[in-house]
Order: C-alpha cells, then structure tokens, then sequence
C-alpha cells in the first residue's frame, strides 16, 4: 500500500513523501469542516500547557505504553535511544533521546490549526494516532478545547483492512538468501474469524529491509552493520504466499493470536504512524522477526517480548516466544 504522505515537522526537518503503508490508487482529499477551521480555541496554549503539565504529574513519559509507542530502549550507559530513525516519527528535535520533551511536543502539535497545514498535509492527531488515542485515554481531552480533528484517509485505510484476528506466520528456511537463511516471520490481518477460504485475500504486515544493492559482499556487510532502511508494508496476503511457498517452497506455520478488539485497533493505529518511517535494519537483530515482537508490544504492553532478544535475533526463537506466553497464541 503507498500513499503520498506530507508532514510538517520543526526545525526545518524533511519526512518522506511515500508509504508502504496504504492503498494504491486511493486518493482522497481531506476536507476540513468550517467549524474545525476555525481551530482549536483562544484558550489552546493555555490548555496545552495544562495538558503536559498534567503528564508530568502523572510521569507519562515514564510509562512503558509510551516507551514503547516511540520504540524507546534503554543503552548500555543506562540513558534511552528510540530504535526509529527517521526524523519525520518525531515531534521534539530530541525526541529520538528525550521522552518526556517528545511527549510534550506530540501534545502540542495536536493543537495545530487544520488551516495552517498545506495541501493534503495530515493532522498530527491523525499522524499520530496511536499516541493520540493513549493520551487521550490518560488525560481525558477536553473535546471544547481541543477539537478531535476527521482523518479520512486513517478511516477509509482500517475500514479496508478490518480485521477480527491476528495470526503470526512463520515462514520457514531459505538458505538461498542471506536474509531469509533463518527463516521470517509476518502477521496476517484476519477479517473473518470463522472462514478459512479467504485467508488468501487477507491483508499482511510485513517488516524488510529496503536493499540497494546486488553486490552480494556489499548485501551482507550493510545487513550486518545497520546500512538498509528497514520498513513495515501492508499488502495482500496472497502476495506474500507467492512469494515464499510458490516461488521458494517453504513451508508457512500460522499461529492465531488472542488479541482484543481494542488491542487490534492500537496495532493498526501504530502501523500508520510507522508508515513512510524506518528502522536501521541489523540482520542479527533489529530484523523482520524483532520488529513483529515490538508492534505486538504496542498492542498489549503487558507482554514481553522483546526484552528477551539482547543481542541476537532469531526467527524461529521469536515464534517460541509468542507461543511461550500464557493465553497469547493459539493452536498453529
């Protein structure tokens, strides 16, 4: 799924212009009401400033669901490091090292006028979704005094998907690759629960490098060391079962996952947010597999499933640690 995204960002900071991460073809013109033109009231800096004044109070930014919306990991000199690293999934200059300012500047930036944002620039509350819906949860917005903002193309791209389930795919070796030599796993966006027939027409998430190469010594020396873009893509679940059991005949292992309603909904809120951002992809750990751990993670933060893989990242150790958690996997 692409889609041209524009975001505005401080300090001069450019974000990509393209997503893997919505539908092709699909063009939809954001059309702000009159009212919500007006903006969001005489009295927004002031509330504002209440709001983060109030998540300070309550240390929000200490919290592990913000940690983990923002991919924040503890460094070995006992500070914190987002693993994202493009610029545009970041609110404060320092937001990739500072929680608590990139909290602060999230929730400034849900103030913004709809009518200073350029053409088919999208609001920051619809950018970024998932923090808006956990903050909300938090801090009880006031709907007079910051104005819940219409995000047409968010809608109509969860609508299309809808899924009821989620199911982890474990596709198995491929020593044909260097990427794939451990094996890969993706999600499956399951629209019905009781159907086995479409699985195919289903919608997966898949997590990969971006490779700019066929240098085979340049292919592994920047899969080692951090040197692809690592993206999350969202596409036909067809697609992929070409991919790996057609044309490389691996077998596929299907997990089904036992998440919530709601845990669902944050996962593809939190998909959007990552759509046109990256990862520095590390074959040995941040990989396909690790990153599939830690937007389930956003999903239920109770779980814990990332914490486990220090050093080193394995396909198949990361299907044992979804189904070593109590309740979260199902029969395969």
């Amino acid at each position: 799924m692409f889609l041209t995204r524009h975001r505005k960002l401080p300090n001069g900071m450019r974000a990509p212009t393209h997503t893997p991460l919505r539908r092709v073809g699909v063009a939809l013109a954001v059309v702000f009401t009159a009212s919500s033109a007006i903006g969001q009231g005489l009295d927004a800096p002031d509330y504002s400033r209440e709001l983060i004044q109030r998540a300070r109070t309550l240390h929000l930014a200490d919290q592990r669901e913000w940690r983990l919306l923002v991919h924040y990991k503890a460094t070995l000199f006992g500070a914190v490091e987002s693993q994202e690293d493009a610029p545009a999934f970041f609110n404060a200059p320092n937001g990739k090292t500072n929680p608590e300012a990139e909290l602060a500047a999230t929730i400034e930036r849900f103030f913004i006028d709809p009518a200073e944002l350029n053409a088919g620039e999208e609001h920051p509350q619809c950018d970024f979704s998932a923090r808006y819906k956990w903050l909300k949860s938090r801090l009880s917005f006031d709907s007079t005094r910051l104005r819940e903002q219409p995000c047409a193309r968010l809608d109509r791209w969860m609508s299309e998907i809808g899924p009821q389930g989620v199911t982890l795919v474990f596709a198995s070796y491929f020593m044909s690759s260097p990427a794939s030599m451990f094996g890969h796993t993706l999600l499956r966006l399951d629209r019905d629960l009781v159907r086995v027939d479409g699985r195919l027409l289903d919608y997966s998430v898949n997590f990969a490098a971006a490779p700019d190469t066929e240098n085979p010594i340049l292919y592994v020396f920047r899969g080692l060391f951090g040197y692809f873009k690592g993206q999350f893509s969202v596409a036909p679940y067809y697609t992929r079962v070409q991919d790996y059991s057609n044309w490389e005949s691996r077998d596929l292992w299907e997990y089904p996952l036992n998440l919530s309603p709601d845990q669902i909904d944050t996962l593809l809120r939190h998909l959007w947010e990552l759509g046109g951002n990256y990862f520095d992809y590390l074959y040995f750990q941040e990989n396909c597999s690790y990153h599939i751990l830690s937007v389930l993670e956003v999903a239920n933060p109770e779980l814990r499933l990332t914490d486990r893989f220090a050093f080193h990242v394995i396909p198949a150790e990361t299907v044992k640690a979804v189904t070593e958690q109590p309740g979260l996997a199902g029969n395969a």
